[in-house]
């Protein structure tokens, strides 16, 4: 579905960025990945959505700990992602 959807002529307005979920930037299209197919035929900036959502509660909520963030950066770098998206909610008691 995502791959009709990115190879439609409808999708492809320079400047126009797209974000991707943690397990879908590298999926292949047209025998390259996802972000590379986004950048290099439809000049469009893939950004990686990195946050793994909301911690518990517990005298107030912060998001979920990611000690893998500097990997999956790297990583995104190699793979044509551009840029990050991230949720930024801090729920504090009152």
């Amino acid at each position: 579905m995502r791959s009709r959807i990115v190879t439609s002529p409808n999708l492809g307005v320079p400047g126009y960025l797209e974000r991707f979920s943690l397990n879908n930037y590298e999926t292949p299209i047209e025998g390259l990945g996802s972000a590379q197919y986004l950048w290099e035929r439809k000049q469009v900036g893939p950004f990686l959505k990195v946050d793994k959502g909301l911690a518990g509660k517990q005298r107030g909520q912060l998001m979920k700990p990611m000690p893998d963030l500097d990997a999956l950066l790297e990583e995104a770098g190699k793979n044509f992602v551009f840029g990050t998206k991230m949720r930024s909610v801090s729920r504090f008691q009152s």
